[in-house]
């Protein structure tokens, strides 16, 4: 029997993907639960597998090509492949246990759990390929002697050899990277504003929840701007195929940088939690980002953006909007300034924030009251925190 594989919709949000690599070629056999084909949804790699043995007949989808969800992949025939040959016919196929219920696949492809009998990272296997490198010479440090792309990344600047990437093609990670922010710039009317907040009592309070546990800067802004957002819903919002749509709930994506590019994780329901409850959250989404083991449903629905580029040295800078948001907030460094108060001169800690707005959806002035709200938000602590 001939069949389609079509790509299916992994997580809220996720409307298209792009094929990394096929693992089985046209006129091959495969098993139930074999890997046919590697796909990036969401800057997430997302592994698909057949459910039923059979022969991979035409592949429909090169690699790099950018496909929608529902398109087809590849044309299977499953009646090709005798249930003794490798994994029983029968056998089932593994499924991710939080993945959401495909949509319109035939046979029904699902990413696979993360399994450390599986001694390969995909993107080391992708970044070794690349570079020539042999898999077998590489030093394993991840979970359960699994190869890491950290791993294949230290052989090949051991080895001398990590100038080989220059000019190769922009594609995986870094391909969703450029194409989604080239399309944000040519696509919106992107305008930044940028004013400075007196954090002195932002800091000294952050300084003593810390002695409690660990609290970074940005996990104990995340509060400060859902309270700014709540008073400014129309930052809070979606602009798509020119209706602009206020969002009921606030989602706020946080930069995260890793191995492999820029990923941007989603706090879903940041304005139902609590400081200590969202800044677990947050902690889960970064490891797992950085892992490489993030769901695509974390990566996607998010109604506004912050980046934090303060560890770096920088003060202002223009983030580039997260399309179709109509917002993005960037956070420069805190630095104390010797300055003139009605008390006399003392030393105040500032942060410079950068406020990037579609102005096709928000005008300066309303934009501007955003910035002030959140940096008054920020000056005074008491007034909102909820530790």
């Amino acid at each position: 029997m001939v069949t389609e594989l079509r790509l299916a919709q992994h997580g809220m949000g996720m409307q298209e993907a792009t094929i990394i690599q096929w693992h089985k070629q046209e006129g091959e056999p495969f098993a139930a639960g074999d890997l046919l084909v590697e796909v990036e949804a969401a800057k997430t790699t997302v592994e698909i597998e057949a459910e039923e043995a059979g022969t991979l007949i035409r592949i429909v989808a090169q690699p790099d090509e950018v496909v929608e969800v529902g398109a087809v992949l590849a044309e299977l025939s499953l009646d090709s492949v005798p249930a003794s040959a490798g994994t029983a016919a029968a056998a089932p196929a593994a499924v991710r246990a939080n993945a959401p219920e495909p949509v319109g696949a035939v046979p029904e492809a699902r990413p696979r759990e993360q399994d450390v009998s599986v001694q390969v990272e995909p993107r080391a296997r992708r970044l070794a390929e690349q570079s020539g490198v042999d898999l077998a010479a590489i030093s394993a440090t991840g979970p359960g002697g699994r190869i890491t792309e950290a791993d294949v990344q230290r052989h090949l600047e051991v080895q001398g050899e990590a100038k080989s990437s220059a000019g190769v093609p922009l594609k995986g990670l870094r391909g969703t990277i450029a194409r989604k922010m080239l399309q944000s710039l040519q696509s919106t009317a992107q305008l930044t504003l940028v004013t400075e907040a007196d954090v002195t009592d932002f800091e000294a309070r952050r300084a003593t929840l810390k002695r409690e546990a660990p609290l970074s800067l940005t996990e104990m802004l995340v509060p400060a701007l859902v309270a700014a957002l709540r008073r400014h819903p129309q930052l809070n919002a979606l602009l798509e195929n020119d209706v602009l749509t206020r969002q009921p709930d606030v989602n706020i994506g946080v930069a995260v940088q890793t191995e492999a590019g820029l990923v941007v994780p989603v706090i879903h329901g940041a304005d139902r939690l609590g400081l200590r409850a969202l800044q677990a959250r947050l902690r889960q989404l970064v490891e797992a980002s950085r892992s490489g083991s993030a769901d695509p449903g974390d990566m996607s629905g998010g109604t506004f953006t912050v980046t934090n580029l303060g560890a770096y040295g920088i003060d202002a800078f223009t983030p580039i909007l997260h399309a179709p948001q109509v917002a993005i907030l960037g956070v420069g460094r805190a630095v104390e300034r010797y300055v003139r108060r009605d008390g006399g001169p003392e030393w105040r800690t500032f942060l410079t924030l950068s406020l990037t707005f579609d102005h096709r959806a928000v005008d300066g002035a309303p934009a501007a009251e955003f910035l002030r709200t959140l940096s008054e938000a920020l000056a005074q602590p008491d007034t909102w925190l909820d530790a």
